[in-house]
């Protein structure tokens, strides 16, 4: 009896799929889909790998409804953004990387007719 296998092609290097940037959105809703954060460490992260003013990250924070929660008061309170409680299912949501390299990592399987 022959048997036969299909053979899987190779995933594409890394450094061969072009991912585009993260857009302001994208960047903010990965960064509190596992939980509030405090605002000046995203504000941080976001001056420092895209160069984005608070500005920016306003903008996007009122596209996604995100929720500026104050804890403590003076010197020692700091705000806590957070997500809707509707867009923190990781059941439904990928991050954004995740689903990039899910939908740049898919291929085509051969077909059996071939």
């Amino acid at each position: 009896m022959l048997e036969t296998t299909l053979a899987v092609p190779p995933a594409p290097a890394h450094d061969a799929v072009a991912m585009p940037a993260l857009t302001p959105q994208e960047f903010l809703f990965s960064a509190l889909l596992d939980g509030p954060r405090p605002a000046t460490a995203i504000e941080r992260m976001a001056r420092e790998q895209h160069g984005w003013s608070p500005q920016v990250l306003f903008k996007a924070r009122q596209c996604l409804h995100v929720k500026a929660i104050r804890r403590g008061f003076g010197p020692g309170g700091c705000w806590i953004w957070a997500l809707p409680d509707d867009a923190t299912d990781k059941a439904i949501y990928f991050h954004p990387d995740e689903w990039r390299s899910f939908i740049a990592g898919h291929q085509e399987w051969p077909s059996a007719a071939g």
